[in-house]
This record gives C-alpha cells, structure tokens and sequence, in this order.
C-alpha cells in the first residue's frame, strides 16, 4: 500500500472515531443531565412515585461513576483522534496513546458491566467486539503510518 493511500485510510478511520467519540461525548453528557435532573424531582407528570423511584435507581451512584469514567475516556480518545488527523495533515507521527486509551476503555467499560450485574449478553459482546475491531485496525493502521514516516524520513535526511 502506497503511503498516500495509508494516510487517506488513516484519515478517514481518525475522522470515523472522531465524530463517533463527539458523538458519545453529547450521549454521556445528556445521560449525566438526565440522571443530576431525576435526582432532583419528587415527582414528574404522567408518572406514578413507584415508577420515578425505579428511574431513579438506573441513575445510582456506581453508574454516575461510570459515566463519569467513560467520559474522560471519551474525551481523551476524541482528543486524540483530532490530534491524529492534524499530525497526518502535516506528515508528522501520530501519538498511539488514543488507541491504548480506547483499549482501556472497552476493559474499563468490561468490568463495568460485569460489577454492574448486566454481564456479558450478546450486545456488549457484540459491542466489544466491534469496538476491539476498529481501534485495533485504525492503531494498526497508526503503525504502519509512523514506520512508512519513518522510511521517508530516513531517506530525505540520508539523501
């Protein structure tokens, strides 16, 4: 593969995890909202106490927290991505710590899941699976970038 087309690759993975991270920074953001605001009412119009008491319990301390995590992981990995696609734009290396942050993220995001009692059903797998898939793919992709860099590099400073 060519060096032109690895960059445009790279490009469009970065710019793919970049809008899927803004993405996932508005849903937390929302989601933080949402639960700060049901934990403030006593009552809500057109629901019963029992069934505010149960929304109540979706939003307790331990998913706050992990809300919490996920967006500063978020953050980082969106950050990241940016940071990519202008390093690609000026054919300098790419940082690897947006990928290593996202793996973090998908284990974090595990242990969540199993601490919370919802286990592993078929969706988080699923979910797991394709996030594994892209971040690999893309660090993957990262690699080959910075060694091809580095060859050209190498070359223009020998020559």
């Amino acid at each position: 593969m060519s060096f032109e087309k690895l960059s445009r690759s790279l490009r469009g993975w970065n710019i793919f995890i970049a809008v899927l991270g803004v993405i996932n920074l508005i849903s937390a953001i929302y989601s933080l909202a949402i639960g700060f605001y049901l934990k403030s009412q006593d009552s809500l119009p057109g629901m019963s106490p029992e069934q505010l008491e149960q929304l109540k319990i979706l939003f307790s301390p331990l998913s706050q927290f992990t809300l919490v995590i996920s967006l500063i992981i978020e953050v980082i990995i969106t950050f990241y991505a940016f940071q990519t696609l202008s390093h690609i734009k000026k054919r300098e290396s790419v940082s690897y710590f947006g990928y290593y942050t996202a793996f973090a993220g998908v284990v974090i995001s595990l242990v969540f899941s199993l601490m919370a009692g919802t286990g592993l059903n078929i969706i988080n797998i699923i979910m797991i699976a394709i996030s594994l898939a892209i971040y690999g793919y893309t660090y993957k992709k990262a690699t080959l970038y910075n060694n091809e860099l580095d060859k050209k590099t190498n070359i223009i400073i020998e020559g």
